[in-house]
C-alpha cells in the first residue's frame, strides 16, 4: 500500500488589511488601545492596560494576551502609522511617539474612526453628534488622487469654460474641497480652485 502524499500547508495571507475585512470589529480594539495609550501622558504598563481593558466591553471578560498586544502595535504602526513604544527606563510604559508627523488626511481619518469607537460605546451620543459633510466637490477626490499619483495634465471644465491643468495637491477648507494646480502659462505659480465648481474632467497626454 503506498503511502498517502501529504499536501504543503499553505501559508496564510493574513495580512493587516484582510484582518481588518474579515473581522471589523478588530478596528474598535485598536482605537481603544489608540484611545488608552495617548491620554496616558506619563505612559502606561501593560498591567494597568489589561486592568482597563477587563473593565471594557470588548474584552469579553478575557485578558489581553501580551503577543495579542504587541500583535496589535504592529498593526497600528502599519495602519495608522502610530507607534506605540516602550519606555525601558520609566517601568516599562507604553507611549505613542509624538515625533511622528501626520498629514492631515491620515489625522482626519484616526478622529474618525475615535468618533465612531465613542459613539459606539455611548449610543445616546448617536443623536447628538453631528458631522456636516455636504461638499459636492468631494465626488473628483478619488480621481484627482489618481491623477496627481500618475503626475497627469487633465482639462478641467468650469461653467464651459475649458482649462489644461496639471493638479498637484488636495486640501479641505472650512468644509469645501479645494485642488491646488499649474497652469501651462504660469508654470511657476500654484493656482487653487475649488471641487464643487467642476462640472467635467478629462485626462490628457500633453499640454
Amino acid at each position: 500500500m503506498k503511502p498517502k502524499k501529504t499536501r504543503p500547508k499553505k501559508k496564510s495571507n493574513l495580512t493587516s488589511r484582510n484582518l481588518v475585512k474579515k473581522r471589523p470589529d478588530i478596528i474598535y480594539r485598536y482605537m481603544w488601545l489608540i484611545d488608552i495609550i495617548y491620554h496616558s501622558t506619563e505612559g502606561i504598563t501593560f498591567e494597568e492596560i489589561n486592568l482597563q481593558w477587563m473593565k471594557n466591553s470588548i474584552s469579553n471578560s478575557q485578558a489581553l494576551p501580551l503577543r495579542t498586544f504587541h500583535n496589535y502595535r504592529k498593526t497600528i504602526k502599519e495602519l495608522f502609522g502610530l507607534e506605540i513604544y516602550c519606555n525601558r527606563k520609566n517601568s516599562f510604559k507604553y507611549k505613542i511617539n509624538q515625533a511622528n508627523k501626520f498629514g492631515s488626511v491620515k489625522n482626519r481619518l484616526i478622529n474618525l474612526f475615535m468618533l465612531n469607537y465613542y459613539i459606539l460605546e455611548n449610543p445616546l451620543l448617536e443623536d447628538r453628534i453631528t458631522i456636516i459633510n455636504n461638499d459636492d466637490g468631494q465626488k473628483w477626490i478619488k480621481s484627482i488622487i489618481d491623477i496627481i499619483s500618475k503626475d497627469a495634465i487633465i482639462q478641467v471644465m468650469i461653467n464651459n469654460n475649458v482649462l489644461l491643468i496639471k493638479p498637484h495637491s488636495l486640501e479641505q477648507v472650512d468644509g469645501k474641497w479645494y485642488m491646488s494646480y499649474y497652469h501651462k502659462e504660469e508654470l511657476n505659480n500654484l493656482l487653487r480652485i475649488e471641487l464643487s465648481k467642476i462640472d467635467h474632467i478629462e485626462i490628457k497626454e500633453n499640454w
